[in-house]
């Protein structure tokens, strides 16, 4: 099938959502401001200077008609071990380190700004309002209509998607209780099994779950099947909607191949058959965002999203936190009850150290969209061509395999669709309507910034390219085991050969005896089972993916590293 990326598209509305983008920037500031305002005993000398929201110092200099450029492309400053210095890092799909101005947004809230955000107290007003803040900026960053009522704060990504399907069948059971009053007039229990649409491709925090429900006969399940690039298709989704169907859950973006999966298309299906049943039916979309938020744009309001999973460790916040977008007109149930944080959703007193780290990597992922790109993709474009130039050879050409979308993989295609997009952004930026007078403040100039970014970047994701995540390849090898390279590789190249989130470990022997160790047993990834890859490939298959402080250096250690050791796996398989 030829999957549209329409799923990937924002607002065509530009002036409405610019509106809306300076109004939260302009919040989220103002929240800001007044959180530094607390007692100066909640300032030490060395955190007073420290980078924050409204005064980003070096870390950001904001210009209406440039693409706001930040750390992007260089090099994070890792500390530990010396060998962790020499190894480059290109595993950002499990995991992102933290990003340098993520970490000093946080401190303040780990050193000194300790009260409780529930208390009325002085000690409480900055943590208040740095949640509060970083609602916004998350909010901001998927285009909530009501960020500090839609955004609930979890601990992970499996917790938001788990929630996500018990909301669900939560507003399943009261729709339909609802609607059989209104037939006939009598208050009954609802005996229907809720039905979940998914996908097979899905993260385990989706699909196990849902497996786990039909155990226990809570719901009734349909898995749609995959084409050979890692697409759904639109015509099952809708082939496969019933009455009785209370979610649909597709992932925006495939962790393993980066496939990203037209939701656009799945939610007009959806609000079709919603609109058809004339009030009976009450089909809601989720969808698992943690591998596309920091690399691409999501707008829940042009995806018509009803709830959205977003993953802080996945772009530059630290582990441990998370948050589920939940639309305002979905019927809620309580995660945990307790003291009713979260609005009765999710009690229990915030981390608020973490989720500011978590509004900081949303600022910094929307900001610098246009940046990212253009970078990620520059990137991608520089590894596909090494690695096909290094494999040149008929009978090596023959043994290696690009995983996903065709397009995205074939160095002319990137090459030429780069060219354009660069030439889109830079349009864009130069064709802003949010221009800036001299007498702008600074906070309305970094909010114009930001919105001729998002604008551009907007633009130019129409591109077939962009029906793979920007910063992933995954490529598979013939007749070799994808742990042998990656042995090789460990001390070198940090990469993965699958989702790091369900990877199957093997003992790794150490002199007589055998201990746990990360190291992947062969096994197919159910990824690219799905999508027919030959088990001769899939076996030795990597999964490369780079981020925001990757450079061309790494990329360029990264491709002869491979090739040379994937190389010497052949030799030694025919010796």
């Amino acid at each position: 099938m030829s999957a549209s990326p329409k799923g990937m598209f924002w607002t065509s509305d530009n002036s409405v959502y610019g509106a809306f983008v300076v109004g939260c920037i302009v919040t989220y500031l103002f929240l800001s401001k007044s959180a530094s305002n607390g007692p100066d005993k909640l300032k030490s000398p060395d955190q007073s200077n420290a980078p924050t929201v409204h005064d980003k110092g070096e870390v950001s200099k904001f210009s209406p008609r440039e693409v706001v450029k930040s750390s992007v492309g260089q090099a994070h400053p890792f500390t530990g071990e010396e060998k962790y210095k020499n190894c480059v890092y290109l595993d950002y799909n499990a995991t992102t380190p933290i990003f340098p101005e993520v970490t000093n947004a946080m401190l303040p809230f780990i050193t000194n700004a300790f009260g409780n955000p529930s208390s009325s107290h002085v000690f409480a007003r900055p943590c208040r309002d740095g949640l509060q803040r970083a609602r916004l900026q998350i909010g901001a960053l998927v285009n909530a209509k009501d960020a500090l009522r839609e955004i609930c704060l979890t601990s992970c990504g499996t917790e938001s998607d788990n929630r996500a399907i018990d909301i669900a069948i939560h507003h399943f059971a009261l729709h339909k209780q609802k609607w059989q009053l209104a037939q006939s007039g009598k208050d009954s229990v609802v005996s229907k099994v809720p039905h979940v649409v998914t996908c097979v491709t899905e993260h385990p925090a989706v699909i196990n779950y849902l497996r786990a429900l039909v155990r226990e006969q809570r719901i009734s399940l349909t898995v749609l099947p995959v084409d050979a690039q890692g697409f759904i298709s639109v015509a099952e989704v809708k082939l496969s909607l019933t009455m009785d169907t209370a979610l649909v859950t597709i992932m925006h973006s495939n962790n393993e191949v980066g496939t990203i999966h037209p939701i656009k298309e799945v939610s007009q299906v959806i609000k079709q058959f919603n609109q058809q049943s004339k009030g009976e039916a009450c089909v809601l979309l989720h969808s698992d965002g943690a591998q596309s938020l920091g690399k691409v744009l999501i707008d829940v309001q042009a995806l018509d999203l009803d709830m959205l999973t977003i993953v802080g460790h996945k772009f530059g916040a630290p582990k441990g936190v998370a948050a589920l977008y939940i639309r305002s007109n979905v019927e809620t149930v309580p995660m945990l009850v307790g003291g009713g944080q979260e609005r009765g959703v999710r009690s229990g007193t915030e981390n608020v150290a973490l989720v500011v780290g978590l509004g900081e990597a949303s600022r910094l992922a929307l900001e610098e969209c246009s940046a990212l790109l253009l970078h990620l993709l520059s990137l991608k474009l520089r590894l596909v061509t090494a690695l096909v130039e290094g494999f040149a050879k008929p009978a090596e050409r023959s043994k290696v395999k690009f995983n996903g979308p065709a397009r995205a993989n074939n160095p002319k295609d990137l090459l030429s669709d780069l060219k354009i997009i660069r030439v889109m952004i830079k349009s864009q930026l130069n064709a802003s309507q949010y221009s800036i007078t001299k007498d702008s403040t600074q906070d309305l100039e970094a909010s114009a910034a930001v919105v001729a970014a998002v604008e551009a970047t907007k633009a130019a994701m129409s591109l077939e390219v962009l029906q793979q995540l920007p910063n992933t390849v995954s490529v598979s090898f013939r007749g070799i085991h994808s742990h042998e390279i990656i042995t090789q590789l460990s001390e070198k190249v940090a990469c993965s050969a699958g989702s790091a989130c369900h990877a199957v470990h093997a003992p790794v022997a150490s002199g007589n005896h055998s201990t746990p160790a990360a190291t992947p047993a062969a096994k197919i990834s159910d990824v690219l089972r799905a999508m027919n890859v030959p088990e001769d490939f899939a076996l030795g298959t990597l999964r490369l993916s780079f981020g925001r402080h990757t450079t061309e250096q790494d990329i360029d250690i990264t491709a002869a590293t491979i090739i040379a050791a994937v190389k010497a796996a052949w030799k030694k398989s025919q010796s």
